[in-house]
């Protein structure tokens, strides 16, 4: 498997975010809340996004400083290891409050693109 740089884990950070958008965009809260199924993609996607953040370079990350790359990283952690405890008010915010402004920041840095 090739190695993957700084570029593929933005790429899979805005890839999760989008499609986070388009769930958050698709459906209200109470309808979200009904739903196991959009609830359980939408964890996947913090997840993910968590996951990618915690392999950005220290270079990377200081470029974007205004992010809070602590706290991204730490949702992926509760979602993982506290599962069974997961405040569906507070992904739904992030989700549709906070990915926006994540999306925004780095689509505006240009490190997402194409090396």
């Amino acid at each position: 498997m090739p190695e993957r740089g700084d570029h593929d884990w933005l790429a899979d950070i805005l890839d999760e975010a989008a499609l986070a958008r388009q769930l958050t965009q698709s459906m209200d809260y109470e309808a979200f809340a009904a739903d196991p199924f959009a609830q359980r993609a939408l964890l996947h996607m913090l997840q993910t996004i968590g996951e990618a953040a915690g392999k950005l370079s220290p270079e990377t990350l200081s470029a974007l400083p205004d992010l809070p790359w602590p706290d991204i990283r730490g949702m992926r952690n509760r979602i993982v290891h506290g599962y069974f405890g997961i405040d569906m008010e507070a992904v739904w915010r992030t989700a549709s409050e906070d990915l926006p402004e994540l999306e925004t920041a780095i689509r505006s840095s240009g490190l997402a693109e194409s090396p």
